[in-house]
């Protein structure tokens, strides 16, 4: 077996062999998420202070389900998301900020895999819609902004649920949580990418019933921010039909 750990902030001042890596969750540490190959807990990681642990791990089964992913042609999730969340975070959008991930190897075939994250504390999309039955105005309009620049910079993120965006109230900006299907390509990204990220948006306006409003809001901050970074004008479905 061998284990492979990239430290991308704090660099020895913290050992990444104290992390509770097992195959259960660890009590002591509040869990964030469960999903179906692993979990995500909240640690405390002194200098690095709070930081959210997301770890998968690979049974047989899933390792051969994974095929091509799974093995030495292809990097981990978090090695993914990892390499998303610094192309975002370099170019200005909000994401949140990774801070390590690792690897464990048997022959090539991925065993296990972990991403830690600066821990922030703010409501996904989807639980703020499901508290107050609506998204507010400057939430929308942020998202909008986001995915505008995001599109314009050449990022066709292909995991744009609600769930993956936090809302940072104070400041009316989103932070991405994760992007592992991520492609970066050439800026802009190309309409027919642009259309699936948007149809995806549509379908989660529509499960949850998403006031109209909201969506032209969304639309109009879209357009502003793909025109001004891409110098382009917009074109592609619209949310307001």
């Amino acid at each position: 077996m061998k284990s492979r750990t990239w430290i991308l902030q704090g660099e020895g001042a913290w050992d990444p062999r104290a992390l509770p890596l097992g195959p259960t969750h660890p009590g002591t540490a509040p869990l964030l998420a469960r999903h179906r190959t692993g979990w995500t807990a909240l640690l405390e990681i002194p200098p690095l202070g709070r930081v959210a642990l997301k770890i998968y791990f690979y049974p047989r089964l899933e390792t051969l389900r994974g095929a091509f992913r799974n093995t030495f042609l292809a990097p981990s999730r978090p090695a993914r998301e990892a390499r998303t969340l610094l192309w975002l975070r370099r170019r200005g959008l909000g994401a949140v900020e990774p801070l390590a991930f690792g690897e464990e190897r048997f022959l090539g075939w991925l065993k296990k895999a972990w991403i830690l994250t600066r821990y922030v504390e703010a409501p996904d999309l989807e639980d703020l819609f499901r508290q107050s039955g609506g998204i507010p105005t400057e939430a929308a309009r942020a998202l909008g902004s986001w995915m505008g620049k995001a599109h314009a910079l050449g990022l066709e993120d292909r995991n744009p649920h609600l769930r993956n965006f936090l809302f940072l109230e104070g400041e009316a900006e989103v932070l991405k949580l994760d992007s592992p299907k991520a492609r970066i390509g050439p800026a802009p990204a190309p309409p027919r990418a642009r259309r699936r990220d948007l149809a995806v948006l549509e379908e989660e306006a529509r499960r949850l019933g998403l006031d109209r409003p909201a969506r032209r809001t969304f639309l109009e901050a879209y357009r502003e921010a793909w025109e001004t970074t891409s110098k382009r004008k917009v074109t592609g479905p619209s949310f307001t039909r």
